[in-house]
């Protein structure tokens, strides 16, 4: 199954990248802005440091128990590769679906310089984060497949990234940039599950 864990991240981040290669195709307003590192908050430093922590341990586990070397191993159950298998199958489906409904309004980082649409169709219709809970969604197939002690803490490396980043970077520009709009919306529609941790 380490293999498979290995190939089902390398399935997810290639369909990132195809995905996103043929929306910006389609639309040249999609941005990447993630690196104008020279005006980044401290907690977008913070976020950054513990998404590469959370990166570099995910992909390590993976490579080393495909190549033979999978350290502690938490579990070693073949009943775990449908549930992973699927885990990472719906994250990858949830990730389309909400990079396809954001459409040119989609960006990596915060762009204080372009207003762009609130999305709030598609998967944005019932939770506000859709393309974070499949990265949690993806990494938690990851981890069944695999079970390493190195790729489950780095699942839970991503699981503090998304709480991080949402919580402490993304939604205060967000209440910024769009105001009553973004609160009415935050107010309906749950950060991460439907209708759970709703803003007041």
């Amino acid at each position: 199954m380490t293999w498979a864990a290995l190939g089902g991240l390398v399935s997810y981040l290639a369909a990132v990248i195809v995905v996103r290669s043929i929306l910006s195709r389609r639309s040249r307003q999609t941005r990447f802005v993630v690196l104008e590192f020279r005006r980044w908050q401290p907690a977008e430093w913070v976020a950054a440091l513990i998404g590469v922590a959370a990166l570099v341990s995910v992909a390590a586990g993976a490579v080393l128990a495909a190549l033979g070397h999978p350290g502690p191993k938490l579990a070693t159950r073949w009943q775990m590769w449908t549930a992973g298998t699927a885990l990472i199958t719906a994250g990858t489906g949830l990730m389309a679906w909400a990079q396809i409904s954001m459409s040119s309004s989609w960006r990596v980082g915060l762009d204080r310089d372009h207003s762009t649409e609130l999305v709030k169709k598609g998967p944005f219709s019932v939770i506000r984060n859709p393309i974070y809970v499949a990265m949690v969604v993806v990494v938690a197939g990851v981890t069944l497949l695999d079970f390493s002690a190195v790729v489950a803490a780095g699942w839970v490396l991503v699981v503090l990234f998304v709480m991080w980043q949402v919580r402490a970077v993304e939604e205060p520009f967000l209440v910024h940039a769009h105001g009553d709009a973004y609160a009415v919306w935050a107010h309906e529609v749950g950060r991460f599950l439907p209708r759970i941790s709703l803003m007041r």
